[in-house]
């Protein structure tokens, strides 16, 4: 019979994902740092489809940032979703950006 000492503990699921969680939002954090400066650098020199590009990038971001901040409970709690507003809001008008330049609307 084997001895259950004889096997390391696996360690707790959730600090697994809290600690996934941090790492991601930092890369998360630097990747759209990055995006920023290049953006202030680039933006008036950027032609309609390099801006659509952008704003398509800034909304994966922004989807990413809810994805990985977003707490996940067993209830359903829509609330969750209020802080978020703001961000929401952002999305839509980046992808407003994107349909009106694909457009060719001015």
């Amino acid at each position: 019979m084997h001895s259950v000492s004889k096997y390391p503990l696996q360690p707790d699921a959730s600090a697994l994902f809290e600690a996934w969680q941090r790492e991601s939002l930092d890369i998360l954090k630097n990747w759209s740092k990055e995006l920023d400066e290049f953006f202030s650098c680039r933006g008036d020199d950027l032609s309609r489809k390099e801006g659509s590009g952008v704003a398509i990038l800034r909304i994966q971001s922004h989807i990413g940032f809810i994805s990985l901040r977003l707490k996940r409970t067993l209830d359903d709690d829509q609330t969750l979703w209020d802080g978020f507003c703001p961000m929401f809001d952002e999305i839509v008008n980046l992808a407003a950006e994107v349909v009106q330049h694909e457009a060719g609307v001015p």
